[in-house]
């Protein structure tokens, strides 16, 4: 699993910017309002979500995919994505739902793990133990 925290200190160290120039552009091209304490505080505290890493990486160069041995799938659309793996390992959201919970000690309801699948809205960390069960892993390419 990627630590979240260092693993975007490393981008945006090998992309030469400040995470003030970052964030400036997250912005510029999410509609975001986010201050530099504020995204360096989602960073540390390692709550991202999943579709802001995907941002973020494409600001930075680099490519997020989901990967089982030498296959890699573009993150984009994660709900597809996610659906399809499910698709294809034969799990419903609710058994993905069951594991995660024991994993974690999460206490996620149905509707709130479908609604983080449907409207993607996993943090990276929840997203990597989704992928974790179902034998994938979530990767940065550069």
């Amino acid at each position: 699993m990627i630590e979240v925290k260092q693993t975007v200190k490393n981008m945006i160290a090998a992309k030469g910017i400040t995470l003030g120039k970052m964030v400036e552009e997250y912005n510029a091209r999410t509609g975001a309002v986010f201050t530099q304490q504020a995204f360096s505080y989602k960073i540390h505290k390692e709550t991202l979500k999943a579709n802001e890493l995907q941002v973020v990486c494409d600001i930075l160069g680099f490519s997020p995919v989901i990967a089982k041995g030498n296959v890699e799938l573009p993150m984009t659309p994660l709900k597809e994505v996610i659906e399809s793996i499910f698709e294809a390992n034969g799990v419903t959201k609710e058994d993905v739902r069951r594991i995660f919970n024991e994993r974690t000690g999460a206490k996620f309801v149905q509707p709130t793990f479908a609604y983080k699948v449907n409207h993607e809205t996993f943090k990276v960390n929840e997203l990597q133990v989704v992928l974790d069960i179902l034998g994938y892993e979530l990767k940065i390419r550069g």
